[in-house]
């Protein structure tokens, strides 16, 4: 922690979690997340970008000490943890499988808007969201104005209507 204008500034030594240019607390768009930050990613509502992968690992001199047995269930019951966390946020089992096929001295980066998934919303949030908002015409040129500002702003608007009662699913 460093002190600047009597206020304090903190940086972080892991440059996965600063900004790609310098050692400042990451904010904004040029912002990297991976790692364990998949974890706050998934747990959005919304979510954008892309996140970079893989599978838990456990530092310390304690598991470095278990028997390779004891080392074993502690670190299924590590994975067990996560992949119940993942679950409930309606993250698909393939990219929990993704998540634990890739190393933990590697990274998987995956897309909110892929072609095959779309991780950039959780499905029950999807859904109602797609229930409250109109869809999409084919011809967009036979809507007034105001007919597009509303459909194109219907999910931000609900969004923001219900901010306080919107939580991870």
């Amino acid at each position: 922690m460093k002190i600047r204008n009597g206020m304090p500034e903190f940086y972080d030594d892991v440059p996965h979690l600063t900004s790609v240019d310098s050692r400042d607390l990451c904010r904004g768009q040029n912002c990297t997340c991976m790692s364990a930050c998949a974890l706050i990613w998934f747990g959005g509502i919304e979510r954008g970008g892309m996140v970079g992968l893989h599978r838990p690992y456990i530092v310390g001199p304690v598991f470095k000490g278990l028997s390779p047995a004891d080392a074993s269930t502690t670190y299924r019951r590590l994975l067990d943890g996560v992949a119940a966390y993942l679950n409930e946020m309606e993250v698909p089992t393939s990219i929990v499988e993704l998540m634990v096929a890739t190393g933990s001295d590697d990274i998987r980066w995956v897309q909110a808007f892929d072609d095959q998934l779309d991780l950039d919303r959780p499905p029950s949030i999807a859904e109602w969201s797609d229930a409250s908002c109109p869809a999409v015409p084919s011809d967009l040129s036979k809507l007034t104005e105001h007919e597009k500002h509303k459909l194109f702003y219907c999910t931000p608007i609900l969004f923001a209507k219900n901010r306080e009662r919107l939580g991870p699913p």
